[in-house]
């Protein structure tokens, strides 16, 4: 959401589907986005990495073709105009999810540390360059770019994870948005 600097994430409890979330200002009132997952068919029409077509041979060995998830998850401003989109990737060695802005572009992904390392979330670009990293600091986890420099900070609090981006780049913004959506639906980020 390049437009804000902080804002609050409201996980909906159940009955809603795991994952749907309400995104409010830091001011008191309506929410500004809706997250939640919408079917994605292209998926499979879509090529690699994005999407299944030319799907190299490790990950069609593993069954990755058949295990692919067919949707993926939304942010929706209240207007219905998309934000972010984001696609989480059967895991071969670590955890994946696609993000892509609101013109459907892939603009980067997350990724978490390989298999049982840590608690660790990388954000990298199209070209695997790392934008930021997530580490966990207490009961919150800060975004630093690789220079060591703070671009963000995702942390619990009553009813919700207070977001609140430090990064002058615009698209900064909209990769902590998608690292705090990751954490959440990973169950990495403490209760509220």
């Amino acid at each position: 959401m390049d437009e804000l600097a902080s804002y609050t994430v409201v996980s909906c409890p159940p009955p809603w589907p795991r994952g749907e979330s309400r995104i409010h200002t830091a001011v008191a009132g309506p929410p500004v986005a809706v997250v939640r997952a919408e079917p994605w068919p292209e998926v499979i029409t879509r090529p690699w990495p994005d999407g299944l077509k030319g799907l190299p041979w490790l990950p069609w060995l593993f069954g990755h073709k058949r295990t692919t998830a067919h949707s993926r998850t939304v942010v929706r401003r209240a207007d219905g105009r998309p934000v972010l989109r984001l696609h989480e990737r059967e895991p071969i060695f670590h955890r994946t999810v696609g993000i892509f802005d609101a013109d459907d572009e892939r603009v980067g992904y997350c990724r978490g540390v390989f298999k049982g390392a840590g608690d660790g979330v990388a954000v990298a670009n199209p070209a695997h360059q790392v934008i930021g990293t997530l580490s966990k600091a207490g009961g919150s986890y800060r975004f630093t770019a690789p220079d060591g420099g703070p671009l963000g900070e995702i942390a619990a609090a009553t009813g919700g994870y207070v977001v609140t981006a430090t990064g002058e780049r615009p698209d900064t913004r909209l990769f902590l948005l998608a690292a705090a959506l990751v954490l959440i639906s990973w169950g990495r980020l403490p209760a509220p």
